[in-house]
């Protein structure tokens, strides 16, 4: 495992969302190479998503030319995964040819379709943009609406008017797990009244993340905790917690590939760190 190949795709992959985590999941496995071959369940369990999205969203990528697969034939001949995100022509044409067994001269036109397909994939948003048109009349165009945050909208308020207020725990859980309300709420949801339930409060949710990675290999394996996680090993995190000397400061330590890896994620979808 490398953490090169999830620095390219954090720095030059142009995708967001689901796409992108795909991308990391595959990167997790990768070698100094950019070169993985994880099962399509392992990608699946790491990106919070069914098997048969996973296979889509790779297809996608795949289009974007930021992944190259090799598909392997049956249980022994596993598929072999090629994060071309910040290589060149040549890296990516010596990576095909030494771990994906690509004669040359095909490797090197599978990578100068890759790179002019990453190409592609970048101008296309600038290319859709529409060109706003001028009025006939000669009149000022309208200003244009300020656009807010759907966020802010979902908690302006309920059915019958009143504002709606946030909710600590539910928020707490949602930066533990790193996932998107948007896209995770119900998960998020169940976690948090299942928590409540106990007492547990938005600083006691923080404090698992610290439990969380104080293990090498939750840590190396699987850094970001699922809202099932942290219901499953809520006693044993706040048992593991109140061992703990109250007046006792642990060391300064540099910081992990774990931490940074959760870091940018959190990052990515605009949350601030736990403390």
């Amino acid at each position: 495992m490398s953490d090169r190949a999830r620095l390219a795709v954090y720095d030059h992959s142009i995708h967001a969302s689901t796409r992108l985590l795909v991308m990391l999941a595959i990167a997790n496995a990768a070698n100094d190479a950019q070169v993985a071959w994880p099962g399509i369940d392992e990608v699946a369990r790491n990106a919070r998503i069914s098997e048969r999205q996973a296979q889509n969203v790779m297809i996608a990528l795949e289009a974007s030319g930021e992944l190259y697969r090799s598909l392997g034939g049956g249980r022994r001949n596993t598929t072999r995964h090629l994060i071309c995100c910040g290589l060149d022509e040549e890296r990516i044409a010596q990576a095909l040819a030494t771990w994906l067994d690509v004669k040359s001269e095909e490797a090197c036109r599978i990578a100068a379709k890759c790179i002019a397909k990453m190409q592609a994939a970048k101008a296309a948003p600038a290319e859709e943009t529409p060109v706003a048109e001028t009025p006939a009349n000669d009149a000022p165009p309208a200003p244009p609406k300020e656009e807010r945050p759907k966020s802010e909208l979902k908690s302006e308020s309920k059915p019958d008017g009143k504002p709606r207020q946030r909710d600590p725990l539910f928020d707490a859980v949602a930066v533990v797990s790193v996932m998107n309300p948007a896209l995770c709420g119900s998960r998020i949801a169940k976690a948090a009244n299942a928590l409540r339930k106990v007492d547990a409060t938005p600083a006691q949710v923080s404090e698992f993340r610290t439990w969380w990675l104080s293990d090498n290999w939750r840590a190396s394996n699987t850094p970001v905790p699922s809202p099932e996680q942290i219901l499953a090993n809520w006693e044993k995190a706040r048992q593991g917690v109140a061992q703990k000397p109250a007046n006792s400061t642990p060391p300064a330590q540099k910081q992990s590939v774990a931490e940074r890896v959760i870091g940018r994620r959190m990052g990515a979808l605009g949350y601030e760190r736990a403390q």
